[in-house]
């Protein structure tokens, strides 16, 4: 039907029919889910190292790009940021602390 909205996260095909029996059949994916990362411990944001994973998008660490799996061990403040291909992201902050009674191990 024309005009309907289409909201709901899924995979949809929009097949288009003119009076002559022409088609034209366009794919799209809707996606409002941001990326999950793995690594980090509910309401802690200081640790002696981390080493976060996701399983979709692309990220950066303080601007850089970051892959998957690498450990963070060097003391500073971070913020790593990973968006998927819909555009959606997660941003997480977060401090490395060598000193002893500063940090949680995760």
């Amino acid at each position: 039907m024309s005009g309907t909205s289409i909201a709901l996260e899924g995979n949809y095909t929009l097949i288009v029919t003119d009076e002559a029996g022409n088609e034209t059949k366009i794919s799209f994916t809707i996606d409002h889910t941001a990326p999950a990362i793995k690594g980090f411990l509910e309401g802690k944001s200081s640790y002696l190292e981390v080493t976060p994973t996701f399983t979709e998008g692309v990220s950066t660490l303080n601007g850089k790009p970051f892959v998957t799996g690498t450990k963070i061990a060097t003391d500073g403040d971070y913020e790593l940021k990973v968006t998927d291909k819909a555009g959606n992201e997660t941003i997480i902050r977060f401090k490395i602390e060598s000193e002893t009674g500063h940090r949680d191990r995760y």
